[in-house]
């Protein structure tokens, strides 16, 4: 089974968004909390509460700050690859291939993850796949879940095996 799609910068951005979400709320419940010791440490003749959560609210800002600059450095270099050129993806029982590039067997992706108009296939070395829901078909979707479903049992049980060795 073909399937022909392009990637756009709207696809590139809202994976963007999705894959780090948590990550930035967690940062930011940190530096939410954190905030309110800098306040009770005011409050409280106690310097070291203050102290202690100044400086953490301090680093998590920080840190809060890199990640997001690193994201959007990441984006920004994925959205100028973007050529807006067709991929051709081939879907098959045992693998997936992208035309140009090599057969990915489906015991080989980590995981997969769907939102609401992709899909994501997190592969060993590479990174990640984007699938944009809009090229599946009813059918073609199907398959696509099956092949990964019996391609992650076939991933289990050579696990297994390995392990009984």
């Amino acid at each position: 089974m073909e399937l022909n799609f392009t990637v756009t910068k709207d696809d590139l951005k809202e994976y963007y968004k999705n894959a780090n979400r948590n990550t930035l709320i967690a940062w930011g419940l940190v530096i939410i909390v954190f905030s309110i010791m800098i306040v009770i440490g005011a409050l409280l003749p106690n310097q070291s509460l203050l102290s202690m959560g100044i400086l953490i609210t301090v680093f998590s800002a920080a840190f809060l700050a890199l990640t997001f600059f690193k994201v959007l450095a990441v984006y920004k270099k994925s959205a100028q690859e973007l050529k807006n050129d067709v991929i051709t993806v081939i879907l098959h029982e045992d693998f997936f291939q992208v035309r140009k590039g090599g057969k990915i067997r489906w015991e080989y992706i980590l995981n997969m993850i769907e939102y609401k108009n992709y899909y994501v296939l997190k592969l060993p070395k590479i990174g990640v796949f984007i699938l944009p829901k809009r090229a599946l078909d009813a059918e073609s979707e199907k398959a696509f879940k099956d092949y990964y479903k019996n391609g992650q049992k076939n991933r289990k049980s050579v696990l297994h095996n390995k392990k009984a060795k």
